[in-house]
């Protein structure tokens, strides 16, 4: 039997696709020309794109540093973006 995909379910297939973190594509990798005690601007899901320096890269998670002097860690499934040119200080 063949089943009619419901509006409302494609369109919840295409939010979700659309939806999804520029770098995370459900792994934990960023891109290659990232590394760890380097500024750049990171954009994560719901906050807006804001200068961090990453302190540490460990699995699927980053720490990182923002002027304000607080240290978070985030996975890196919730990246957005991120700049691919290091920020001078």
């Amino acid at each position: 039997m063949h089943k009619k995909l419901s509006l409302a379910t494609i369109l919840g297939i295409l939010v979700s696709i659309l939806s999804t973190p520029v770098y995370a594509h459900g792994t934990c990798e960023l891109p290659p020309d990232i590394d760890d005690d380097e500024r750049y601007l990171i954009k994560f899901a719901g906050q807006k794109e804001t200068r961090y320096k990453i302190l540490d890269i460990d699995d699927c998670w980053i720490l990182t540093f923002r002027t304000d002097g607080n240290h978070r860690w985030h996975p890196i499934s919730n990246i957005e973006y991120i700049g691919s040119e290091e920020i001078d200080d």
